[in-house]
């Protein structure tokens, strides 16, 4: 509905990164960290980027229904690729201390476990792994072994719809082991929380990056595809195949114009057939074949 009433902005600037995070106390060091700046006065929530980096964030509010809202709303407002990584970043509890401690959500579930998610390519060099049960409210009956929160299961259902599961990440930090710690909970203490693992973040930003621009290069249709889609018609298996083999055929002819594969066709099987005898020529010519 949020997305229906708003104007879209349409695609601007290529972000690789979408974080969604339910409190400013929790944005504020990662946006001082990738120095983002508030923009579009006009949005529902707050929302900050920078357009040189790559990131776009949006603060969402606590609960399961404003993180799904903020979730769809950022991406359906700024036109997000489906190549782009999803974060959501934030406090949980958990049954064992230290507080502070880092964790990647390697399954996220209700608490009926009715619903489960399984997100995100595993950053187990970086910080260890564990479930993720998200609540409709907060709690202190902790089970080993399980973060709590409110948000990321409402999340991660919806950001690896937008893009897909590998790229969905959702990291929690330690914020409170008992109920006496929960209600000591402030602004100035989450804060500091996410402050003490900035070094951490800043790696797994940069290898999130990565697997966005691996991504990217999977997803890209260059304009020489274009040009024969446009050109012929393709059935959407045809289409597929044509991307499929035109991906082998630039990684073993990176300098031919791909023109030359299709100067006699007169169809789209044409072209497929065209780009087989071409690989396959390629495969005989080998040296050692």
């Amino acid at each position: 509905m949020l997305i229906n009433k708003q104007k879209k902005l349409g695609r601007g600037p290529d972000f690789s990164i979408c974080w969604v995070v339910a409190l400013p106390s929790e944005a504020r060091p990662i946006i001082s960290a990738l120095r983002l700046t508030k923009t579009d006065n006009e949005a529902v929530f707050p929302i900050y980027k920078n357009e040189v980096s790559g990131h776009l964030m949006i603060i969402s509010g606590i609960g399961q229904i404003n993180a799904a809202a903020a979730t769809s709303y950022i991406c359906g407002r700024y036109d997000i690729p489906a190549w782009v990584a999803w974060i959501n970043i934030g406090i949980a509890g958990y049954a064992e201390e230290p507080l502070g401690k880092l964790f990647q959500v390697a399954k996220v579930t209700n608490e009926r476990g009715t619903r489960v998610v399984y997100p995100g390519f595993r950053l187990s060099k970086l910080m260890p792994l564990t479930t993720l049960e998200t609540r409709e409210q907060p709690c202190n009956d902790y089970k080993a072994d399980t973060l709590y929160d409110m948000e990321g299961l409402a999340f991660a259902e919806l950001a690896s719809r937008f893009s897909c599961n590998e790229l969905t990440f959702l990291f929690k930090i330690v914020s409170d082991s008992n109920v006496n710690q929960l209600r000591r909970i402030n602004p100035l203490c989450v804060e500091k929380l996410l402050t003490l693992n900035m070094d951490v973040i800043a790696l797994l930003v940069d290898e999130v990056k990565a697997f966005v621009r691996e991504e990217k290069r999977r997803l890209d249709i260059s304009h020489e595809v274009e040009v024969v889609l446009s050109k012929f018609h393709f059935s959407a298996s045809r289409k597929a195949q044509l991307i499929q083999k035109y991906r082998r055929w630039k990684t073993a002819f990176p300098d031919t114009p791909f023109s030359e594969v299709y100067t006699h066709a007169k169809s789209a099987g044409d072209v497929i057939h065209s780009l087989e005898e071409t690989l396959t020529s390629a495969v005989f010519d080998r040296p050692g074949s």
